[in-house]
Order: structure tokens, then sequence, then C-alpha cells
């Protein structure tokens, strides 16, 4: 059922089938049914007293809930004008055109602003790398989402970290952002988010620079005067100004972020780019709030994660990168306390890239199987020695993929691809029973391990599937892709002092208790699914007597 706003008085529209029963009206009164010709007076009744069952064509109800008169007379005039011109199908879809015309205009100036909770905070992390497309198709389905959790935890404080900025084809499609961000805010603007502002590093031209990161800051408007933003060069806390605004380019002359991307030389025998990390700093309800966009790197090969001597190569480069993070966020609280000899609460929340453990994982998963290399012959791209230049290049094996198959009784190998369980190449992991990883993720939770990495952060328990990789078709909802095993590289995580603001709300039973979870399990959100954490922060009485230093 939909619905729009008319004033302070909400209108429905419902075109599911009804029960025939209860809800078919055959009395020749109805609009659609035997009573047509006797339009003057329908029209003239419903402009009256629309009736409280609505209007119906057979079975299926197409208004309900119209105590409004408004409404009934709308109806009643689409039928009463073009009744005997048109036929009864024209009639019932020129009315549900002219309802649905209704209710989006309507809902989208007049829907009143939504209580928020008071002291209510969420963090929401999305790689947004498919969302800008140059067919726009996840746009709508994305949005609706992301509404959707907010209306549902009626957040004062609302950040959003996006990773990826402008999708893969950036070049073309980065001129995408600021309008499609400005349409998002004004999406929420209708539930009292009307302050705010945004930070996008738009600047794909400055290679040595560009992170393609980008941050979204909605405050409602009951909390106005509880938030302030901090700036980095004359270390102090501003209000935010009224309205909603958007910083693009590099981002170099914006004083109240702070945006690093890694050095092109972190590791000279590695190609990669976008990865760096965004820093801001908050003070809501007391409590200050630093909060860091990252994208760490991914892993290249499926097939060196196999290799047990280098399996951690990828882990290694992703735990030079964070503690480089934060050592840099560290450094920025050097003799900054809150007032009360507390360091400042950090959330840490991006696409940090973490991947399972892929020896242990392929165990648990095709366990009992045949382990098969399957080798390519390459010919060098130039030859090695003199030799040879004379004799011609000597052919190299190169490994190409590993399978793992079903072990056969009857001969050596199997060639059979019915045998095969997993099939693992350098951008390909095909498994042959995909709806069993997606059902039955947390028998290989347990494969996650690359926080054990990290000592002083912290996190909430995982109760989510993976949030990569999924499939990037519209029409394809719920399906994994065959690139990558899955993994959950969207998180939110906490040091100490945040972690400590949960187990009190954890131990408050008059708060809502805290939520961390995904988004969009029937929707395609892209390849990543957005990952959030809802919590509500402590008055500012308690938070500075029960304050963990």
């Amino acid at each position: 059922m939909g619905g729009s706003y008319m004033g302070r008085r909400r209108l429905y529209f419902d075109v599911t089938p009804t029960t025939a029963t209860t809800q078919r009206r055959n009395d020749g009164n109805s609009l659609f049914g035997a009573g047509q010709p006797k339009a003057n007076r329908v029209l003239r009744r419903y402009i009256r007293r629309p009736p409280v069952g609505g209007l119906y064509r057979g079975d299926r109800r197409v208004i309900v809930n119209h105590k409004r008169p408004v409404c009934g007379a709308c109806a009643a005039l689409v039928c009463a004008v073009f009744g005997s011109t048109l036929d009864s199908v024209v009639r019932r879809r020129l009315l549900l055109a002219f309802c649905f015309f209704l209710y989006t205009g309507v809902q989208s100036t007049t829907r009143p602003s939504m209580a928020a909770l008071p002291r209510r905070i969420l963090l929401l992390t999305a790689n947004v790398g498919s969302l800008f497309e140059e067919s726009c198709a996840l746009h709508d389905g994305w949005t609706r989402e992301i509404v959707q959790v907010i209306e549902t935890q009626r957040p004062a404080f609302i950040a959003i970290h996006m990773q990826e900025v402008g999708g893969k084809k950036y070049a073309q499609c980065m001129k995408q952002v600021a309008d499609f961000i400005q349409k998002f805010q004004q999406r929420l603007a209708q539930f009292g988010y009307t302050i705010g502002h945004a930070y996008m590093d738009e600047a794909y031209d400055l290679s040595d620079s560009f992170t393609a990161l980008g941050n979204v800051y909605l405050v409602h408007e009951s909390a106005a005067t509880e938030v302030s933003h901090y700036d980095f060069a004359t270390e102090t806390f501003h209000p935010l100004s009224a309205g909603f605004s958007l910083d693009g380019g590099d981002l170099t002359q914006t004083t109240h972020v702070t945006k690093k991307r890694f050095p092109s030389d972190f590791w000279p025998s590695m190609k990669w780019g976008r990865k760096g990390f965004l820093h801001t700093r908050w003070l809501f309800s007391g409590i200050v709030l630093d909060l860091v966009n990252v994208h760490l790197f991914h892993d290249d090969s499926n097939l060196v994660n196999m290799d047990e001597e280098q399996s951690s190569v990828y882990s290694n480069n992703r735990k030079r990168a964070l503690n480089c993070v934060l050592s840099e966020v560290e450094s920025r609280h050097a003799g900054y306390t809150t007032g009360v000899g507390v360091k400042p609460a950090l959330f840490v929340f991006g696409d940090l890239n973490f991947r399972l453990d892929s020896n242990s994982f392929i165990k648990r998963i095709a366990p009992e199987t045949e382990k098969r290399p399957v080798e390519l012959l390459e010919v060098p791209t130039s030859p090695s020695n003199c030799s040879d230049l004379k004799n011609g290049p000597s052919l190299r094996r190169t490994l190409s993929a590993v399978e793992f198959r079903k072990p056969s009784e009857k001969m050596a190998h199997s060639d059979s691809d019915r045998d095969i369980v997993l099939r693992v190449e350098r951008k390909r992991f095909d498994y042959c029973n995909e709806n069993d990883l997606m059902l039955n993720w947390k028998r290989y939770l347990s494969d996650d391990k690359e926080l054990r990495n990290f000592p002083t952060l912290r996190e909430m328990e995982i109760n989510f599937q993976p949030t990569y990789p999924w499939s990037e078709d519209p029409d394809e909802t719920v399906a994994f892709m065959k690139t990558r095993p899955p993994a959950w590289c969207d998180r939110v995580l906490m040091n100490d002092r945040a972690y400590s603001i949960l187990q009190d709300e954890e131990a408050d039973s008059d708060d809502l208790p805290p939520e961390y979870q995904s988004i969009g399990r029937l929707t395609c959100m892209g390849d990543h699914k957005p990952v959030y954490l809802s919590l509500s922060l402590p008055e500012p009485s308690r938070s500075r007597s029960n304050a963990h230093p």
C-alpha cells in the first residue's frame, strides 16, 4: 500500500488483489460496474460521501480508506468525464495513472517531518562503484533501501561514507555525483533532514591525490543546535550552517575534512589506485566523534591467496595501510581531550576489503576433494638469454586455475565438469552450490580473521550475509558473482572508547539497542551491500560520569 499526504491527511492507494467474498462490489453502483450509465448520480454521491470501502473493478481494489471527499471526487470525476467514451480497461488504467500522479506529486512536497530520536546516530558505509553507471539503473532501488533504514532508525545524526564515487568509469560518470547527492538529500529533507554537508573527492584528473571517497552528513532539524563540526585549521568546533551544501573537487581547500591517498611508493611492486581515507570530527551530545572513511586494498588474484607462501601478502598490505590511518588519526589526538581527559570515540567505517582465509575456507566448503592445478604453456614476451635468440624461446608453464574435484575410484582423474566442486582462477571463483554460500554463511564466518591484526579496534557481532561480491544485474538481486569468494568487506570498526558507548547502551533499557546490519538483502545495491551501525549516545551528564579513558 502506498500513501501520500495532503496537509495532515494521508491518502492511500492500493492495487493489490483482494478476496472476492469480502471486497467485491457488484451491486450496480460501482464506478466500474453495471451502474456506469448512472455517472451523474454516482458523481454527486462520491463528492458528498465517498464509499468507505473504496472503488472496485471486479475483485481488484483500486482505492481504499477514502473517508476523504477529495480523492473520492477525483476518482468519480475521471469516470464521469470519460466513462461514456472509453472501455472499462482504459478507464481503469486512466484512474490508476491519475491516482499515481496524485500520490507522487503530493507526497514529494507535503509529507510531514519525522520525529527523530534524540542522541541516535546512524553510521553507514557503501561502496557505490556499481551505482554510478550510464544507465543509472540502480539509483532508485539503492535510495529506497537507504531511506527505509533511516525511517526505521530515526537518527538525529547521519554519517554516510562512500567509496568509488563516480563509479568504475569515473571519467564518464563523475558528473552524476552532485546531482544524485542533491536529490538524495531532498528525498530526506521531507523527514526533517534539512541541515548537512557533503564532501566528494571528484578530482580524478589529479592522479596523485584522487581517492574517489565521499562523505555525506545530515542532521535532523530537531538536533540542529546539538551538533558541531570540527575545523582542523583553527582546532575549534563550529555549528553547521542552515541548509545543505556540497564540497567537490580535490577537497584540499576544505578545513573540515582531512584527506590522504596512500602514496604511490607504498608498495612499488603492485598496481593500485583510488585508495586512501577521509577524516572528520564532530561534537554531538557532549561526545567527540572521530569518523574515518577508508578504502583499503583488494585481493588482486584468487590464486595468490591459495599459495600458502603468499597467502598473507594482501592482508599484510591492508594491515600496513590501516595502521598508517590509525597512526595519523592518533597523531591528531595528541594533546586533545574532550575536557574530561577522554580521547574521542573513533569509528572507522568503509570498504576495508577484509577477505576470508582462503585455505581454511576452501577446506570447509570443498572437503574430501582432489586438488588439480591447471597449467598453460606460454611463450615469454622477451627472450631470457642469447640461446633463446638463436633457437627460439622455450615455453613456460603458468598456473591458470585450480580445480577441486570429487574423488574418483575408477580412474586417477576425471575429466567431466560434473565432478568439479570448485574452480578457482585469478579473477574467478566458481562453486558448484552458490545457494549454500548465501544461505549457510554462518558456517564460514570463522574464516573471517583479518580483524585480529588490529588489537586496538573492536566490532559488533556480525549477523548478516557477506557484503561482497553480489550481482550488479538489477534483474538478478539474490546471487553472488562468480568472481571472488564471498567476504565481509564493508565494516564498521571502533576504538575502546566508542565500544564502551555500545556497552553502556546495551545495559540501558530506555534506549533502542544498537543495530549492526547490512542493507538491501533482496534489492540489487551493486556488488557491495551497504552496512550500517545505529546506536544512541549517552546523555551528556552520563557520558562525563561514565567516561572510559
